[in-house]
């Protein structure tokens, strides 16, 4: 995933996640830090946002994703 463009990825994802949710605020306070970060250490950012996104749906079925939690696994995965 390194060999994407972090930033355009989240704002990407950014698109659909509701405004009220709480996965909204924690992956924009990512990118604000990957901003700010030594470019060796700039490839964590990855598997942060990924602990962010895994946390939120931890405890949601497969079956009971939303549509928009959908569409940013596939932003996500690079498959859209």
């Amino acid at each position: 995933m390194s060999n994407r463009d972090f930033v355009k990825v989240v704002d990407k994802m950014l698109l659909h996640i509701p405004v009220n949710d709480e996965l909204r605020p924690r992956l924009q306070k990512l990118v604000e830090k990957y901003l700010y970060i030594a470019p060796e250490v700039a490839p964590r950012i990855w598997g942060l946002a990924h602990d962010q996104i895994m946390k939120r749906f931890d405890n949601t079925s497969f079956l009971d994703l939303p549509d928009w939690a959908l569409t940013i696994f596939n932003i996500w995965a690079n498959k859209e």
